[in-house]
C-alpha cells in the first residue's frame, strides 16, 4: 500500500529509493491506476455478461430480464459511461432502469409475471418428483426471497413524479 510496506518484495528496491520524493508518489498513484484499470475492465466483462443473461431471458421465461439489465446499468456505471447512457437511452431497456434507479419501481404486471413464473417453476418441481427435498427447499426458500423482495417494491411512481424520468 501507499505510504506503507512496498506491495512485494519485487518492488522493494524502488519503493526504498522512490519512498521521500515524488517520484514516489507518481509510482503509487501509477499502481492504484492499474487496479483502477483491472476493476473497469471486470465490471464491464460483469457488465455485457449481465446484459446477455438478459437477452437471453426475453426468451426463456425461468431466466428473468428486469435484474440481469438493471445489473448491467449499474455494472456499466463502475466501468463505462458510454455504454451507460446507451442502456439508459434504449428505447426498450432505458426507461425501467430509469424508473428503478429513480423510484425504485417494478410495475405491476412485471411483478404479477415474477411471482407467477417463480409459482410455476416450483410446482413443476414439486410434481416432477425428481428433484431432493432438501433442494426443494433452497428452491421454495429462494423464490419466497425472491418473490418477497418483487412485492415489496412501489408498483408506480410517487404522485407528481414523472412516469419515467430523464436520464
Amino acid at each position: 500500500m501507499c505510504g506503507g510496506a512496498p506491495l512485494s518484495r519485487l518492488h522493494h528496491t524502488k519503493w526504498a529509493r522512490y519512498s521521500n520524493d515524488t517520484e514516489g508518489l507518481k509510482w503509487c498513484l501509477a499502481i492504484v491506476m492499474e487496479i483502477q484499470r483491472s476493476h473497469r475492465v471486470l465490471f464491464l466483462c460483469l457488465g455485457w455478461l449481465f446484459f446477455v443473461l438478459g437477452i437471453i431471458g426475453l426468451a426463456l421465461p425461468v431466466v428473468p430480464t428486469s435484474p440481469f439489465i438493471i445489473l448491467a446499468a449499474w455494472a456499466f456505471s463502475k466501468s463505462s459511461p458510454r455504454f451507460e447512457r446507451w442502456l439508459l437511452h434504449h428505447k426498450y431497456f432505458g426507461p425501467p432502469i430509469r424508473r428503478w434507479r429513480a423510484y425504485r419501481v417494478i410495475p405491476l404486471p412485471a411483478k404479477l409475471f415474477s411471482v407467477s413464473a417463480m409459482s410455476i417453476t416450483m410446482l413443476g418441481s414439486v410434481l416432477s418428483g425428481r428433484i431432493p427435498w432438501w433442494a426443494l427447499i433452497l428452491e421454495g426458500s429462494l423464490m419466497g426471497l425472491g418473490a418477497w423482495f418483487v412485492l415489496r417494491c412501489p408498483s408506480k411512481p410517487p404522485p407528481g413524479a414523472p412516469a419515467t424520468p430523464d436520464a
